[in-house]
């Protein structure tokens, strides 16, 4: 079939079956079903993560700051990935050129294109991430007066051009498609990972200066925090991404059509997808905001499951012993009171130990809420 989404979104060309003569090399039934298991599983831990990260964003306002904006934006394009990106490779994988139909086209045709709007769209975001904190290190003063508009001026122009790209390659690749494929990779990862490095460079010459004038100083340790959690997250997006741009430039610039080693297709597209399932744990793992977001939502909707158990069990007057449900209640307090009992303990905790660490490090995401 021609002009079709090759299986990895590298190149097009005109054999791109699903078999030893197309994009990769056939495979057997055993290994495709580890691969698919795999996916699935990926997929949807990217959808109950990110939908977390999102749903914190919405229901805490004290997460909704300004770079977290740029944060939640990422997480939407994680989110895409979940959503229709694995879903769509799934498929992909599973039907048989000789079974392909016109509605097997044009759904291929829509998962290509939010394949390119989700990966533009997140090294976009996190361009603008890395700039974000070379602004708040140079220029502290004038960042502080960035208000939100800004930052939501920034997350529609990353989504406008991500759009665009990806909109561009349903009829870039039927006209042109090395060409279109080879402008994608250098203009939308190659040229955004110079600028993210060049930020990160200014940004980390600009510390070092700073230490040794204020190495005792509490908001250059936030710097330092904030520099070290941004480089995680550009050193996730390299090793989750580099490859599958690598092997289509390379494929490019040796104009190599040949089947590849299936395993080899699948091992790059699922450390591509697993990028968006790094994001969320990372969120966790170095914002105390979002960690705690995380631990009311999982105790709330457990506390609710909970609750409707009490409920049904304690509208028996009696139990088979004659016990009344008032002793029952007594006894047994609702999940309602263990869970404001968390509260009060995780408020606690942070007045008495984690607080400066938390003012640090939440400030280092956004100096100036």
């Amino acid at each position: 079939m021609k002009n079709q989404p090759t299986p990895a979104g590298l190149s097009r060309n005109s054999t791109n079956d699903v078999t030893s003569e197309g994009y990769y090399k056939s495979v057997t039934v055993g290994p495709l079903v580890v691969w698919s298991l795999l996916l699935s599983f990926i997929a949807l831990t990217i959808i109950l993560s990110n939908t977390l990260v999102i749903f914190s964003f919405i229901k805490y306002a004290k997460l909704r700051t300004r770079t977290n904006c740029l944060i939640i934006s990422l997480a939407v394009a994680d989110l895409l990935v979940g959503l229709v990106s694995v879903p769509g490779w799934l498929i992909l994988i599973h039907k048989e050129e000789n079974q392909r139909s016109t509605w097997y086209s044009v759904l291929m045709e829509i998962w290509y294109v939010f394949e390119i709007l989700s990966g533009v769209g997140s090294i976009f975001h996190l361009m603008a991430l890395s700039w974000d904190r070379l602004c708040a290190i140079v220029w502290p003063l004038k960042h502080r007066s960035y208000t939100k508009t800004k930052y939501l001026v920034i997350i529609f122009v990353a989504w406008s051009v991500a759009t665009l790209v990806s909109g561009l390659s349903v009829t870039g690749n039927r006209n042109s498609p090395q060409a279109y494929n080879m402008t994608v990779i250098c203009l939308c990862f190659f040229l955004p990972l110079v600028l993210i490095f060049l930020g990160q460079g200014i940004t980390l010459v600009t510390i070092k200066r700073n230490i040794a004038k204020f190495h005792h100083s509490s908001s250059l340790k936030r710097d330092v925090r904030a520099t070290k959690t941004i480089l995680i997250m550009i050193g996730l997006f390299l090793i989750a991404w580099l490859p599958f741009f690598s092997l289509g430039l390379v494929r490019f610039i040796q104009d190599d059509h040949s089947a590849l080693p299936a395993n080899a297709i699948f091992a790059v597209k699922m450390l591509q997808y697993s990028n968006s399932l790094f994001n969320p744990i990372l969120y966790g793992q170095k914002f105390p905001e979002f960690r705690k977001a995380y631990i009311m939502i999982l105790c709330s909707a457990k506390s609710d499951g909970d609750s409707a158990r009490f409920a049904i069990s304690s509208s028996v007057n009696t139990n088979n012993f004659g016990t009344s449900s008032s002793t029952i209640r007594a006894l047994c307090p609702p999940p309602q009171r263990s869970h404001r009992l968390l509260r009060a303990l995780i408020r606690q905790h942070d007045e008495k130990i984690d607080k400066p660490q938390e003012e640090e490090e939440l400030t280092f995401m956004d100096s100036g809420l």
